[in-house]
């Protein structure tokens, strides 16, 4: 918890669930007011069946409190922090723990991207996100002077039940986006500097999916797509997922309207992928092997590569979606439910394919762009030097002959047998011009 921010507060949202509501009771909690609930987390007031507990932006605090007060498995924390660059991959849980082990904890935690357009090109292509827990972004220049990339998100959730059979859950997502970002040096510890950067959700975010059954509102309401925090507590108002049962709920039933926005999240950034791979196509057609290009050229190279990179990881990311959904899905009557979501993941991950072939597809192309255009410049380099070797060899005979000859006085400027320093100079020029170009020839 060492590399964890203290820049903004956090914030605290609880759901609570009884039998004489079909709506859950929306509570927006501060710092004090947290630690009072949970003095008593499972308190059985009234017809209270059990609560649920959003939290946004961690600190360090936050998981002090929220580990000594519910007893929750420090791994649980864990998974939702070591996911940005600033940690070495080896210590992440993730990449340590076998499936079959992953199938036996008690949450769930899974990593997704927010694609993101900046108004300008100008954009590192590393990023950190302004909030407690650093997450990484990337970007990369697009047509019209713009920007595209993604933003790391994480998403973790647990459920608790008391002996009396009241349930606790926990829910923990990341901050939206703010227009403050800092550096990603990897040798340093944490990022110093920060850079001010106009964003917005790439073509506005995620598209909204519609509910089950007709919302109580009259459609001209949509969730803000802003936060998702601020999502799930407009989901859980309008209504209660059909997998959800409030006197025991599971983990994925709880998951159920995260796992559908980070469903509609990685849709997105197909969509991202998709964007970027037919600019690269066109691009390549209009692309020039002169010289001059070849910073252009290796950059557009760079990007590429590292573009293809993450489509990779993204891809793994969906599968270990996949997997830990498949893992924690129950018994009919509810599984028509969550194979629909498989179906959806399964279509994401099929685009994200498909468009990483193509990206695959266009590095020898690029990569021959390349070679061709440094091949090129090493001819006008090799052209340079020749034209300097024939200017050298014009100097180094006179610098020969006056070198000589101005060992002997008569021969100096000025004085009367200084003729014949041009007589011997101008002719031997000559005939080493010659044979130089004979020898090239």
């Amino acid at each position: 918890m060492n590399g964890l921010s203290h820049r903004h507060p956090c914030r605290f949202a609880y759901l609570e669930f009884s039998s004489n509501n079909k709506k859950p009771l929306i509570k927006h909690l501060y710092m004090e007011g947290l630690i009072q609930m949970l003095q008593s987390p499972y308190e059985n007031s009234g017809n209270v069946l059990g609560r649920m507990l959003i939290v946004e932006d961690l600190t360090a605090d936050v998981i002090e409190l929220l580990g000594s007060s519910l007893e929750i498995d420090p791994l649980f924390f864990a998974s939702h922090l070591h996911t940005s660059r600033s940690g070495k991959t080896a210590k992440r849980p993730d990449t340590r723990l076998l499936p079959s082990a992953t199938k036996h904890l008690k949450f769930l935690s899974t990593i997704y991207h927010r694609p993101i357009s900046f108004a300008t090109d100008l954009v590192p292509f590393k990023l950190l996100c302004d909030a407690n827990v650093w997450r990484k972004v990337g970007a990369w220049p697009a047509p019209g002077s713009v920007s595209v990339g993604f933003t790391q998100r994480a998403f973790s959730t647990l459920v608790n039940v008391n002996n009396c059979g009241i349930w606790f859950g926990l829910a923990l997502v990341d901050p939206p986006v703010r227009n403050t970002f800092f550096m990603d040096g990897r040798e340093q510890q944490r990022p110093k500097t920060p850079v001010l950067f106009h964003s917005e959700q790439f073509q506005g975010g995620y598209d909204a999916f519609p509910f089950t059954r007709p919302s109580s509102n009259d459609g001209t309401h949509s969730p803000p797509r802003y936060s998702l925090f601020d999502d799930l507590i407009y989901y859980w108002t309008e209504e209660l997922p059909s997998v959800f049962d409030p006197r025991a709920p599971a983990i994925l039933s709880l998951s159920y309207y995260p796992l559908k926005i980070i469903v509609a999240e990685w849709m997105n950034f197909a969509n991202v992928m998709h964007y970027t791979v037919e600019n690269l196509e066109f691009s390549i057609e209009g692309l020039s092997t002169a010289p001059l290009e070849l910073q252009r050229l290796e950059s557009d190279l760079a990007h590429l590569q590292g573009f293809r990179r993450r489509t990779v990881d993204s891809s793994n990311k969906m599968n270990s979606l996949v997997y830990a959904v498949k893992s924690l899905t129950p018994e009919p009557p509810s599984l028509e439910t969550w194979e629909s979501l498989l179906g959806d993941i399964e279509h994401v991950i099929y685009r994200i394919d498909m468009y990483s072939r193509r990206l695959d597809a266009l590095v020898p192309v690029l990569s021959s762009y390349v070679q061709v255009a440094e091949s090129r410049r090493s001819m006008v380099e090799t052209k340079s030097i020749t034209r300097l070797t024939y200017l050298a060899l014009v100097f180094v005979p006179l610098t020969f002959v006056s070198s000589i000859f101005s060992m002997s006085e008569d021969i100096l400027p000025g004085k009367k047998n200084f003729w014949i320093y041009f007589a011997v100079a101008i002719p031997l020029m000559v005939v080493v011009l010659f044979t130089v170009a004979r020898f090239l020839t």
